[in-house]
């Protein structure tokens, strides 16, 4: 068995949003954690958006109201600002950094269930071991382990694995007549089941 290319971070973003509400099937480690990747950034672009406009707001405030030239009175000032806009942002509905968390919470919630999912099934595991956090820490360790497992070789419950495939040759050799040779040499294709679909050793006659 040989393993197909990992898949770029696009390709897994494209995958994930096209199987957006499909939890069958299986995705291998590339498309899990390149879309988990996705995530991460821009949740951490939001944070710091937020950080560099409640430094902003506090520079003016200071600048603007604070006459003390004292450091140690405007780095307490400074401290109180800060929980004034912390109890500010709390109390305002209208809070842009939270109305953009929140859509982009809503909008992959579904395909980061999804891939989860089929991430487990990957591993030959049932998807319902994605509700496992409910137990504080050792819930999340356990599957933050199974999601780093890597694809089961084998076609299983839940499908063809989406990464280990034929060589070539023996592709070629089992299904001569479904695939035409001369086509495939001439594509030069060096992975003939990314375009036929892949082939697992239980497919193969007996």
């Amino acid at each position: 068995m040989q393993a197909l290319p990992r898949v770029s971070f696009i390709q897994a973003f494209k995958n994930v949003m096209i199987k957006y509400a499909k939890f069958s099937g299986r995705s291998r480690r590339s498309e899990f954690w390149y879309f988990k990747l996705l995530l991460f950034i821009l949740y951490f672009l939001i944070a710091i958006t937020q950080a560099f406009d409640n430094n902003k707001y506090i520079i003016e405030y200071v600048e603007n109201n604070s006459t003390d030239t004292n450091v140690t009175n405007n780095l307490t000032e400074i401290s109180n600002i800060t929980d004034e806009i912390e109890e500010v942002k709390k109390n305002d509905p209208a809070n842009i950094f939270a109305i953009i968390s929140a859509i982009i919470g809503i909008i992959f919630f579904i395909p980061n269930l999804t891939v989860t999912v089929r991430r487990l099934h990957d591993v030959g595991r049932t998807g319902w071991y994605v509700l496992i956090p409910i137990i504080p820490i050792i819930g999340y360790l356990i599957l933050l382990y199974f999601c780093v497992c890597d694809s089961e070789e084998q076609a299983n419950q839940y499908g063809p694995s989406p990464k280990y495939v034929l060589p070539k040759e023996s592709f070629l050799n089992l299904y001569p007549q479904q695939y035409p040779t001369e086509e495939l040499d001439n594509a030069n294709e060096r992975f003939p089941q990314q375009k036929y679909g892949p082939i697992q050793m239980n497919d193969l006659p007996q």
